[in-house]
């Protein structure tokens, strides 16, 4: 195999057959990772500022800038990025295993998770909140609802989807 190294006449560091390909042009360099099958991708890093590491068409699996977000990609897609309040999760939807937990709360007392049966929301301190801008209606999937509360107005309690008690300004109505 070939060994190549340069500095001010450019090429810098080269190797083939299985090695690496260093460039640089001053405000980029690329490491080329080469297999015997090929280019398999690259790492890319730009002005002092970002790393990337790239597939060999040149698409982004991770991409970091410094003292700022990292994001990670699917397919060329951006799909989860840190932000400097949090995380943001981008097309598509966050998976868990069955009794995997989402834990929120300095304390981890707030739990949502599903057991491969039930869905569960535990609260450990404090009281629960849930809160609607407008009317707040619990259903079933099939949208057979259970309890029907509307902004300044009634709140209605169903049996198989079917109104039995109703709330009024008066009181109450079976």
């Amino acid at each position: 195999g070939s060994v190549n190294l340069y500095h001010d006449n450019v090429l810098t560091l080269s190797t083939q057959n299985g090695g690496i390909d260093v460039y640089d042009n001053d405000t980029t360099t690329f490491v080329e990772l080469n297999t015997s099958g090929g280019i398999a991708g690259y790492l890319h890093g730009l002005n002092n500022s970002e790393m990337s590491l790239l597939d060999r068409e040149g698409h982004y699996f991770i991409r970091g800038t410094k003292d700022g977000a990292t994001d990670l990609y699917y397919d060329n897609g951006l799909k989860f990025q840190t932000k400097s309040d949090g995380v943001k999760l981008y097309q598509g939807h966050f998976y868990a295993d069955d009794s995997s937990q989402i834990r929120l709360g300095s304390g981890q007392d707030l739990k949502l998770y599903h057991d491969g049966t039930d869905s569960h929301v535990n609260n450990y301190t404090g009281t629960s909140y849930i809160q609607a801008a407008n009317n707040l209606i619990l259903q079933n999937t099939s949208g057979d609802k259970y309890i029907r509360a509307i902004e300044n107005a009634q709140t209605e309690l169903y049996y198989d989807n079917e109104k039995m008690f109703q709330t009024n300004q008066d009181g109450a109505e079976f």
